[in-house]
């Protein structure tokens, strides 16, 4: 292209607090009565008093050290102006120039992403439009808002997605929040535009600076409700700037909104620049003065994070880094993989602690969870949380292979059954008879069986032709079931056919 993409993100994360930044009111509105959970200070009546959530700070400093920010000693809110109807008392109580966390940055795909800084806001209403009229809703007014501000990094809506989905990724794994962007508790606003190379200065795919002011005005970019929405709405914007370029058309600095069924974006409002906003410290709130241990205290809390877990799955269990990043999709299946390498290491053939796990065995296991457990959550929309198959379970029937008491086919349809119901592999086998056969006179029988009603592929496997012999066991198994021992009916044939 003739020109850099520059796109910047502001990520808003609902915090997952029992109760609102500022009062008492419950936070949890998900489908609530309509205006049921407010109060004097949410609404913004006169000579109500805010009063800080020490919960929500915490998890903001979780948030904050999670995208390697450093968190400042003093912070403060300051009061954000601006009249919109959704907003009762005419100001937004966020922060400006002393944020909790400040000069963070998130790998993705390779490239370091710059993270301007993390600041703690309060949620605004929300509205609801029909034909006729504007309805307000004050439910949301005032949850804990953690907004994630990006550097201009980002160069293409593809990583733009990938960024967005690490931040929604992090904040499940601390427990801040659910980060359901269907729900509303996770809101993504792009700001992007077109710059001619040498505008600004870049190293290593940073941005470190503008080399002169000269610079094509940014379009922010509202009204994003999925990940795939805001791959399409970036590419469409970037696609629109650069047909006004190319027709030399003024670009004017301004908020558009994305309107899915249509797949544009269209002109809302103009963009509002800081001093817009008349920031000033917020007078019915003190600074905050943080210790260095309390911070150490804050670390402590913070888990092992997707980054951290996917190099110690590839150091440790010896998966690919895909492999590894399938599996640590989120921390509850994580959690379950590893639960279950735990309980196959434990088994009496295995008889070794999981730390020193066959790695064909954590692959097996690897195999089974990225594949029949993953194919059946996604089919049948089961919550990996309602999935009735433990762990342990899992590596019980693993153990039933191992040991030659069922083939891995009868394992499919053994944990197709587990999974429906809950039960045993050990029970489901013993009730539905699905046992294999290792028995050599019984499969000696029915191989012979076999060879006699099949006289053709015999011919061609005395002619050469090894495809015949597959068929042949096709048959055994066949007849069998499926429960034949694959490996002595394999032996069993070549000793009938010379």
């Amino acid at each position: 292209m003739k020109y850099d993409v520059i796109i910047g993100l502001e990520v808003h994360v609902q915090l997952k607090t029992k109760s609102k930044m500022f009062c008492r009111c419950s936070a949890s509105v998900w489908k609530a009565q309509p205006n049921s959970h407010t109060c004097p200070v949410c609404l913004g009546l006169p000579g109500a008093l805010p009063v800080a959530n020490e919960e929500a700070v915490r998890e903001a400093l979780k948030i904050g050290l999670a995208l390697n920010c450093q968190l400042l000693n003093r912070a403060k809110f300051d009061r954000k102006h601006y009249f919109y109807p959704d907003l009762s008392k005419g100001y937004q109580i966020s922060q400006y120039d002393l944020p909790f966390c400040v000069n963070g940055w998130l790998e993705v795909d390779g490239s370091r992403i710059g993270v301007t800084r993390s600041h703690l806001e309060e949620d605004t209403g929300k509205l609801v439009h029909d034909d006729k009229n504007s309805l307000i809703d004050f439910n949301r007014s005032g949850i804990p808002l953690m907004e994630v501000v990006s550097e201009p990094d980002i160069r293409s809506p593809q990583e733009a997605r990938l960024y967005a989905q690490k931040i929604q990724q992090i904040v499940r794994y601390l427990g801040v929040s659910d980060a359901d962007m269907e729900r509303g508790s996770l809101r993504v606003d792009a700001n992007v535009s077109l710059q001619k190379p040498g505008k600004w200065k870049v190293e290593d795919g940073k941005v470190l600076g503008v080399v002169n002011n000269e610079l094509n005005p940014k379009v922010e970019i509202k009204n994003m409700n999925s990940f795939r929405s805001i791959e399409r709405a970036l590419t469409y914007e970037i696609e629109r700037q650069l047909q006004l370029f190319e027709k030399e058309e003024k670009l004017s600095q301004e908020t558009r909104g994305w309107v899915e069924a249509k797949g544009i974006t269209v002109k809302q409002r103009s963009k509002e620049f800081a001093p817009d906003y008349r920031y000033f410290p917020e007078p019915d709130l003190p600074p905050f003065v943080f210790k260095n241990s309390y911070f150490e205290v804050i670390k402590k809390e913070i888990p092992e994070l997707p980054d951290q877990k996917i190099n110690r799955f590839y150091h440790d269990y010896a998966l690919e880094i895909k492999e590894a990043e399938i599996v640590t999709a989120t921390k509850e299946l994580a959690d379950w993989f590893e639960g279950a390498v735990k309980a196959y290491a434990q088994t009496e053939k295995e008889g070794t602690t999981y730390d020193h796990i066959d790695s064909w065995k954590v692959k097996l296991i690897y195999n089974w969870v990225s594949g029949e457990l993953l194919r059946r959550i996604n089919e049948l929309q089961v919550p990996l949380g309602e999935v009735k198959v433990t762990p342990a379970q899992l590596a019980e029937l693993l153990y039933l292979i191992d040991k030659g008491e069922i083939s891995s086919t009868i394992a499919k349809e053994v944990f197709a059954e587990m999974f429906k119901t809950g039960l045993d592999a050990k029970k489901i086998v013993e009730e539905k008879g699905l046992k294999q056969v290792s028995d050599e006179i019984q499969l000696r029988e029915a191989v012979r069986e076999v060879i006699n009603l099949n006289p053709k592929p015999v011919a061609d496997i005395a002619v050469g032709k090894k495809e015949a012999k597959g068929f042949l066991i096709g048959q055994i198994m066949k007849m069998t079931s499926g429960r034949a021992n694959p490996g002595l009916v394999n032996k069993i044939l070549e000793e009938e056919l010379g």
